[in-house]
């Protein structure tokens, strides 16, 4: 993943190694939107809001040091080009 959301302008991803609900291993490593929707629907519209709309509180959930998806390796591996 990283190295195509590299070749892109700007991009991003998030990759789950364990989504809530998960009660298997066969579901390590697969966003599972059935049983975690919330997980992804912050960041999606957070993602819209700071490319459309230039939000500056959205664009903190990408970008910087401390930003909000960062820091969470245990639950998730975020990545970011260009933003």
């Amino acid at each position: 993943m990283a190295s195509a959301i590299n070749g892109q302008p700007k991009a991003a991803y998030l990759y789950c190694h364990n989504p809530a609900g998960n009660t298997t291993d066969n579901l390590s490593g697969h966003r599972v939107l059935m049983l975690t929707p919330e997980g992804v629907t912050q960041p999606t519209a957070g993602f819209w809001q700071m490319m459309l709309e230039g939000d500056a509180t959205a664009k903190n959930l990408f970008v910087g040091s401390s930003c909000a998806l960062c820091g969470h390796s245990t639950d998730y591996v975020f990545g970011e080009h260009g933003l």
